[in-house]
């Protein structure tokens, strides 16, 4: 039986694919993103393989670099 960590990983890794499709959909790099958002391009790189998490004010502003409401990239989680 999964535990919560490991429902917690699974959706990490649910939002990391949803958030690099999303930034290619915009036809964004990495750095741009990065740009975008006052981050590193490393700052996009380390979300983006799972060896940070975003916080939820990071998390909205990555989202209206994009274009993608942050509701509508969160509801896609289930």
């Amino acid at each position: 039986m999964a535990g919560p960590n490991d429902e917690r990983e699974r959706l990490a890794r649910s939002l990391c694919r949803l958030l690099i499709d999303a930034r290619e959909a915009a036809g964004l790099n990495q750095t741009a993103l990065g740009k975008a958002v006052g981050r590193s391009q490393s700052f996009v790189s380390n979300y983006e393989r799972g060896q940070r998490r975003l916080d939820l004010p990071d998390l909205i502003l990555v989202c209206r670099a994009i274009g993608v409401a942050p509701a509508d990239l969160l509801g896609r989680l289930e």
